[in-house]
């Protein structure tokens, strides 16, 4: 029945868009034919990247910087301090 009523709202959209928008005509039909399927397609939603990952912190910090690189050991020295700060605000 709801198919129905839609068909034929369809039919008196596209007639009175022919009366409004002459330049439509192209538009007019006597018939509307329409597949409709009795299964419905159920899409997964991936909510994975809305999901704030929190992980554990192994690593204590305390490492050995052998790096000669003056850039590079910078670089590592604020990881190992990024490292304490999370060890240190862990929850458990």
């Amino acid at each position: 029945m709801e198919f129905n009523y839609k068909s034929n709202l369809i039919k008196s959209i596209l007639k009175t868009l022919i009366v409004v928008h002459p330049k439509c005509i192209f538009m007019k039909s006597s018939q509307i034919k329409a597949f409709v399927t009795n299964k419905t397609e159920i899409k997964e939603i991936d909510d994975s990247r809305n999901k704030k990952l929190i992980y554990k912190e192994n690593s204590s910090g305390e490492f050995k910087n052998s790096i000669k690189n003056k850039e590079l050991y910078d670089i590592l020295e604020e990881i190992k301090s990024y490292i304490k700060i999370n060890k240190s605000h862990e929850f458990s």
